[in-house]
């Protein structure tokens, strides 16, 4: 199993062995961070850890949307969710980072309409934030990343 580990708004992570529940302190560099580490501790146990330094919890999805793109309208697959943000799949995406688009999510048999702006993008995926996310929205999204 690879253990999460959060990085502090300062930068500093708190890495705890497994077996013997050692604590070390890090600051993890950008090149570390979320990638699979290896690492021993004093006491000689392996394993494996990510540096996270995600602000909100995302939750691994498989929900239909569509991305409406100047009068084309794009099918994707939302892949996660958080209250801030979202990644998806589609064919051939031509997105520029900093555009801001509108994107129709179905959630729990019910559509939201969402402003996003593309923080990550390649052909065939995007990492998009919301942009003035309604009150109706966010507590849809909420309540899906609540659920089981």
């Amino acid at each position: 199993m690879i253990q999460k580990v959060l990085i502090s708004p300062l930068g500093w992570a708190a890495i705890i062995c497994p077996e013997c529940w050692a604590v070390s302190h890090t600051k993890p560099g950008k090149e570390l961070q979320h990638i699979v580490l290896e690492r021993t501790c004093r006491c000689g146990a392996k394993y494996q850890v990510i540096f996270d330094t995600r602000s909100e919890h995302r939750k691994e999805c498989s929900l239909p949307g569509i991305l409406s793109v100047e009068n084309n309208k794009i099918t994707v697959e939302i892949n996660n969710i958080s209250a801030i943000g979202t990644y998806f799949e589609g064919d051939e995406l031509n997105l520029d980072v900093g555009s801001i688009y509108h994107l129709k999510i179905k959630i729990s048999e019910q559509w939201i309409d969402v402003v996003v702006r593309i923080v990550r993008v390649n052909q065939k995926i995007a990492g998009v934030e919301f942009v003035n996310l309604g009150y109706n929205e966010q507590k849809m999204i909420e309540s899906y990343l609540l659920s089981d």
